[in-house]
């Protein structure tokens, strides 16, 4: 066997077993991640909207974002021609842009834009998408992608 082959099977011994390692840590999730699921699974019990609404306002208010999200989008699922998912559809929306989740919140924002243009709330959802991508800008110097992005919405 040469020096070469010899590295070169350290080497897959090496990360074969940074592998195996590393294998159970891809599986745990966050506590804000359990919580979430936790409530989806709450929520599947189809709950009245009204109750699984003022739910995600709650947690909205408690400040657990990634949860209220969660729930707002149960409200569409669970109740999608309700004037109730119509409400949730933008709520989830300002959910993700709380929690810093920029592109969530761009694309739930997106959706309720195209599915409600007539909707009172829509100048809002406008605002609410261009501040996304207005947070995203890091430095004035730099790629001015985000900034185009902001004056655009």
């Amino acid at each position: 066997m040469t020096v070469f082959n010899a590295t070169r099977t350290l080497r897959l011994h090496h990360f074969a077993l940074l592998a195996l390692f590393c294998l159970p840590l891809a599986a745990c999730a966050t506590a804000e991640e359990k919580a979430a699921k936790r409530a989806a699974a709450e929520a599947a019990k189809q709950e009245p909207v009204e109750v699984l609404y003022n739910r995600a306002a709650k947690r909205l208010d408690d400040g657990v974002y990634f949860e209220a999200a969660k729930l707002f989008d149960e409200v569409d699922r669970q109740y999608p021609y309700s004037q109730w998912a119509t409400r949730a559809q933008l709520m989830s929306g300002y959910a993700h842009y709380r929690n810093m989740k920029y592109d969530e919140a761009v694309l739930a924002l997106d959706r309720f834009i195209e599915l409600h243009p007539g909707d009172d709330s829509i100048s809002y959802a406008h605002y609410l998408r261009a501040l996304c991508f207005y947070e995203q800008i890091v430095d004035v110097r730099r790629d001015q992608r985000m900034t185009e992005m902001a004056l655009e919405n």
